[in-house]
Order: C-alpha cells, then structure tokens, then sequence
C-alpha cells in the first residue's frame, strides 16, 4: 500500500495548475499550448478523472500523461446520506483523510470543501480542533474535492463555501489559488460571489485579502458578543481580539456590504444568554452586515445547540435591532455533517 502511495505522489496532479501553468506544463513536455486548454476543459468542464476519457487527445499523449500525471488524487472511503446531504470521506496520497459535504437545496447546489487536514486553532466547540493539525492541502486537492463531489453525484455546484476541515487563512496562498481555479470562466466557472471563504478572525490576513481586492466572500466566525466568552471558545481571540476584528471588517465593508457576513454558532448556556446577544447586537450595530445564527451540530456532551424556541427568541431579539439575521438550517446531524465531526466520531480512523 505504503509503495502505491508513493508511486503516486511522484506524479503531478494536473487540478494544481491554473491554466497558464497547464500550458506551461505542457509545453515543457513537448506539447502544443491548445493542448492543454482541451486538457484544463475535460478536467474542469467535464470533470474527467482518467486521460483515457480525453477523446481529443492523441492515445500516444493519453498514456504519456498516465504514466507521468494524475486527474485526481482522492480515494473514497466512506459516503453517508441523510435526506439530500451526502457527506464523503477522503483518502489523500498520502494516507490522511479529509471531508467533503454536499448541500443541494433546489437549485443551489453547494460543496463545503476542507482546506487543511486538521486544524491548529483548538476552538473548543469544533470536531476539527479535537484532531490536531496534519498539514495543509494544496490547491490541486481542495479544486479536486470539487470535481470528484461533481462526478459522483452528477451535480454541477453552483456555490463552493471554504467551512470543512481547517482555517483557511492558515493556508492562504493555496486556497486563494484554488477559488481562482474554480473561478476561471475556461473552466468551473463559478462565480466569485459565489465562492465563500470562512475565517475565525484572522486580522492580517483579512487585511491582505482586502489588498489584493478578491472578489471572493467571506464569512467571519464571531461566535460570541464578549471578548471574554469569545476567549474561552476561540484561543485565536487573545491574538485577534474583537475590537481589532470590528476595525477590519468595518473598513471591508465601507466599499461593499455584499463582501462579508458574521457566523455565530448558538452553544446553551454559553453564547446564547441575554447579555451575550445585547453584546453581540452592540458589536454589529453600526455595520451594514448581516449574521448568521448556526444551531450547534453536537461533538460531545460538554456542548449543545438552544432550543428551537430559544433560537427563536435571539433571532426577534436581534431583528428588532434593526440588523439583519438568518438562522441557518441544521443539516446532516445523523451523517455528522460539520466539519470534522465524521472523523473525530471514529477516534481518528477511516470508519
């Protein structure tokens, strides 16, 4: 098993080139640039996983290509239903596993893809930080969550949100280079205000992608109206407090509200009491954004999603101060759909 793995990480994996680096690929190898814009369409557009399927090509470069380039680099190992949410659970080259899930909802077709394997950052409410940090994944296998969710389930997403396994600013460069890929119009083609990415806070790094004028959206995980209760769930809050926080996203949102919304993932008895959501409702006042309110999916005894009539309560309670709120759906809750939750559920192992 351990030599097949390593046979095939010595193999490029074609979902990790834009397409200006395919064709620069592809010429070092001796081949015509439109050859490997037919290439990038049969990968993005048609979502192909073997070169034998690239009926365009010329059979001598189909086996060239199979002997010295991957499509995709994800195995399957476990998929899990429940209603319309499938969630799949992946097996890199390297032996590691991450998560994918799929949300349709009409005609919304939504990929919540992972960006690390495990996470760093110990939010004490999230399956994810149970596992401890791996490494971070390249472009190639966050675009090839993507394309291999697509094939499986015949589906052309309409929407990708960056909210699996990991934080995302902790892997910039790559995640940012992978929204572009599924941005491209030759390929994908999904639109940028379709592509969300999922921050807990990161100052500096929110700063650096208003900069570079992505026109990608994120979504802040606030999680809290108080500095001190947003320090006992989020240790990154003693680097990035929420005042700093407040400074950022009000200067994102002073050229554009539709940039950026605020998560807040609704814990009893923890982040759900009166004078939390009066703090929560004061932080957010003055900005044009809207928040979303998330029911907690349950990792373990030690935290519990409120009531469906106390959620109700908040929701009224923050709309009549004039800011703009949704509760979002809970799903998945028997498949273990949030972030990490599949592998922490096994103590870590392939289930």
């Amino acid at each position: 098993m351990l030599n097949k793995l390593d046979n095939f990480t010595k193999k490029t994996h074609l979902c990790n080139f834009t397409l200006e680096e395919l064709i620069s690929y592809i010429n070092n190898i001796g081949e015509k640039p439109y050859r490997a814009r037919q290439i990038f369409e049969w990968i993005h557009r048609h979502h192909v996983s073997n070169f034998s399927e690239m009926t365009n090509l010329p059979k001598v470069l189909q086996h060239r290509l199979a002997k010295i380039a991957s499509v995709s680099c994800l195995s399957i190992t476990e998929e899990l239903y429940q209603d319309s949410v499938r969630k799949f659970l992946f097996m890199l080259s390297d032996g590691l596993y991450i998560e994918t899930v799929f949300l349709p909802e009409n005609s919304r077709k939504t990929i919540c893809v992972s960006s690390q394997v495990g996470c760093a950052l110990k939010c004490t409410f999230c399956a994810t930080g149970l596992m401890g940090f791996s490494r971070n994944l390249t472009a190639g296998e966050i675009v090839d969550q993507l394309l291999t969710v697509s094939r499986i389930t015949g589906e052309k997403m309409t929407n990708v949100v960056f909210m699996g396994m990991g934080e995302p600013f902790l892997n910039y460069e790559n995640v940012i280079k992978a929204a572009g890929i599924i941005n491209d119009k030759r390929g994908y083609g999904i639109g940028a205000r379709h592509i969300t990415i999922s921050t807990v806070g990161l100052v500096d790094k929110i700063v650096r992608f208003l900069a570079e004028g992505h026109k990608f959206k994120l979504a802040v995980s606030i999680n809290a109206g108080s500095e001190a209760v947003r320090r006992t769930l989020m240790p990154i809050s003693k680097k990035f407090p929420l005042e700093d926080l407040k400074k950022v996203i009000s200067t994102a949102l002073r050229g554009n509200s539709r940039l950026m919304t605020l998560e807040y993932v609704l814990l009893k008895d923890v982040n759900d009491s009166d004078s939390e959501i009066e703090a929560l409702t004061a932080f957010i006042k003055s900005l044009p954004v809207k928040i979303n309110l998330i029911p907690l999916n349950s990792i373990n005894a030690e935290y519990k999603p409120p009531s469906e009539h106390r959620i109700r309560e908040i929701y009224q309670k923050i709309r009549s101060s004039g800011i703009q709120v949704n509760v979002r759906k809970s799903l998945g809750n028997n498949i273990k759909a949030a972030c990490g939750q599949l592998f922490v559920k096994n103590n870590g192992k392939k289930i």
